[in-house]
């Protein structure tokens, strides 16, 4: 009655072309004879304008028999489904902005299940290791992907990192698929379910190959500076703007001592 704005006695011992729209109530007809005919059961959508507007129904339908066991009338629910069916497009159309969101994000993605094996990556993950395609990674283990030594280290904080569900920092050296190698920061966390079971890890990392590079070669510099600074053959020393000593040469150690 709520459904279709009517009284129950305005259906009651009526054809469906009378008690519903006549385009509707013929679709109804020749479900039902079709139903008669096979003597099952049917279930089907409809979408059709009611007292709530236009509104979409799952119809189900069974027959009954008379006491001779030939179809003696149609039985059937309609349930009001679409709240349900737009509840649904939503969900879908979240998960389309998100898959595109996830495709398409700047840094790179991967996550794993309680083995440490791939369940996904994104595109930026592929670029950056060479792939062409996810299902040359998905299902694979992660430590296949690292550079020698450094699945040892993957085995010893992948269990730390599921019990304490987060990293920040983790740095991989990782090998592409030609062969070459590019030095990672991951960040990550762990999804679990109410319970606080494992389900999987969320992670991106970034390319530090050349900032790890960098820091590298300056390092060197510094250290031949000081070298060369310590060789010096006189009395030589250096301190910053609080007046700490930061740098003295053998020579001035020699006469003075620690300065």
């Amino acid at each position: 009655e709520t459904l279709m704005g009517k009284p129950e006695q305005d259906f009651i011992g009526r054809l469906p072309t009378e008690a519903f729209p006549q385009e509707h109530g013929q679709v109804f007809v020749q479900r039902d004879q079709e139903l008669s005919n096979l003597g099952d059961m049917q279930r089907y959508q409809h979408v059709m304008p009611t007292a709530l507007g236009l509104r979409t129904l799952m119809i189900t339908k069974a027959v009954f028999p008379g006491k001779d066991g030939s179809p003696a009338g149609v039985v059937g629910i309609l349930d009001d489904i679409t709240d349900r069916i737009r509840n649904e497009e939503s969900l879908r159309e979240s998960e389309k902005r998100f898959r595109s969101l996830f495709e398409n994000a700047p840094l790179a993605y991967q996550s794993l299940d309680e083995n440490g094996r791939f369940l996904d990556v994104n595109r930026k993950w592929l670029e950056a290791l060479g792939y062409a395609a996810k299902d040359e990674v998905v299902g694979k283990w992660f430590g296949d992907f690292l550079a020698p030594g450094f699945k040892e280290h993957f085995d010893i904080n992948f269990p730390m990192f599921k019990q304490a569900c987060v990293i920040d920092g983790v740095e991989f050296e990782m090998l592409r698929i030609n062969g070459g190698r590019i030095i990672v920061s991951f960040n990550g966390r762990v999804q679990t379910d109410r319970d606080g079971n494992f389900m999987r890890t969320h992670c991106i990392f970034s390319d530090i190959t050349d900032r790890k590079h960098a820091e590298d070669a300056l390092a060197r510099k510094d250290a031949l500076l000081g070298a060369m600074l310590r060789n010096l053959p006189f009395d030589f020393w250096a301190r910053d703007t609080s007046q700490r000593m930061i740098m003295q040469s053998d020579e001035s150690v020699r006469l003075w001592g620690d300065l």
